[in-house]
């Protein structure tokens, strides 16, 4: 939990989360080794270390996406299309319910 307040606090300053996110994690795991007593050696064996290339490609693709524009163009796409849906969810609500 204090991971959390701390990465949203620097988030509310305005700070890039790449550095604070990977201490707070860094510091997260320290404590959890500590109060185990496990070894760092034991978890970093048996971690998914082919999913980083995956989660690193995730996070290329989407800054792509955005430097370009896609995805505010994709947002506003969303917007409309959930705007749409609302208005067209309470206008038949009275309707099909029988409450005319």
């Amino acid at each position: 939990m204090a991971t959390g307040i701390v990465l949203l606090l620097v988030s509310g300053f305005g700070v890039e989360l790449g550095l604070p996110t990977f201490v707070a994690a860094v510091a997260t795991a320290a404590v959890v080794l500590f109060l185990k007593r496990e070894s760092p050696w034991t978890v970093m064996k048996d971690a998914s270390w082919e999913i980083l290339p995956l989660v690193a490609g995730l996070f290329v693709l989407v800054e792509a996406l955005d430097r370009s524009g896609v995805l505010n163009a994709l947002i506003h796409v969303l917007q409309m299309a959930t705007d749409r849906s609302a208005m067209a969810t309470t206008s038949g609500n009275g309707r099909d319910s029988g409450l005319d």
